[in-house]
């Protein structure tokens, strides 16, 4: 169980270092004036999408709870939103429309983006909390079995000693 929280953590990471990388790259592509950096921002953009979509894909069927699932839900919605706004801004900026940039920018694209990362972030702290539960629970489980192998230790040699004690009674009758 803990293998797979540390995995959905993984994931999760993951996600938001493509999200965040992806976000960069869009930023720069919407004010370079220049068409071969804009051509190279938009293929990373391209493969950084395609590397998001396939995070999801493994991470969506590993949510069992449905906290979970709430927030991943939740945070498709925001995508979808993130991803129409993105490609409004760079068709936008495609048609040699600079001017607007600032404004789309800081008007439209970051308050999407904002949205897109706390909602990660929500997603992973989730995961990181879930992980810290998983390890409190085995260090409980773990000092109540060292408590009582103690307890086994004592009870076995004070038996040992009663039952010496007894054959030690016994034998000198004899």
């Amino acid at each position: 169980m803990i293998n797979q929280d540390l995995l959905k953590e993984r994931l999760v990471e993951e996600w938001l270092s493509l999200v965040d990388r992806n976000n960069g790259n869009t930023m720069t592509a919407m004010a370079t004036q220049s068409p071969v950096l804009r051509d190279k921002l938009l293929n990373e953009i391209i493969r950084d999408s395609a590397m998001t979509a396939d995070v999801q894909s493994r991470l969506a069927p590993l949510l069992n709870l449905e906290t979970g699932k709430q927030r991943f839900t939740r945070i498709l919605e925001v995508r979808k939103k993130y991803l129409s706004v993105r490609s409004e801004g760079l068709s936008l900026t495609s048609q040699a429309e600079h001017r607007d940039t600032d404004n789309f920018l800081s008007g439209k694209f970051l308050p999407v983006t904002e949205a897109y990362h706390q909602d990660l972030e929500s997603l992973l702290a989730f995961q990181k909390q879930l992980i810290d539960d998983t390890h409190t629970r085995i260090r409980t489980s773990s000092r109540v079995t060292e408590l009582l192998m103690v307890l086994f230790v004592v009870l076995g040699v004070s038996l040992g000693a009663v039952t010496a004690w007894y054959i030690t009674r016994i034998l000198p009758d004899r």
